[in-house]
């Protein structure tokens, strides 16, 4: 893929509530599982598109916004994500 094609977003995610996946036992963070919601969104997520540069897992490219343009983005996580009513301020400071 031609990086320069298209503006480049790093969305980096340390956990919160915006990563939260809907399990058995209730709502937690689970690895990789954002990128999955974020697939399902049509607005935020060009399968078609993304299948035909043969991105990573974790990349991802916008169907056209409203100017015309594609983005690309691409999600990486922290090793430790927390569910954010588990975050502390050290806890934050020491990734």
């Amino acid at each position: 893929m031609d990086q320069n094609q298209f503006p480049k977003v790093l969305v980096i995610l340390a956990g919160g509530t915006i990563i939260m996946t809907k399990t058995a036992n209730g709502y937690q963070c689970i690895k990789g599982g954002f990128v999955k919601i974020v697939q399902t969104y049509p607005n935020l997520y060009s399968r078609s598109f993304s299948q035909k540069y043969n991105l990573e897992e974790n990349e991802c490219i916008t169907p056209k916004t409203l100017e015309g343009h594609r983005i690309f983005y691409k999600i990486i996580e922290m090793p430790n994500i927390t569910d954010s009513s588990k975050a502390v301020f050290d806890r934050q400071l020491r990734r």
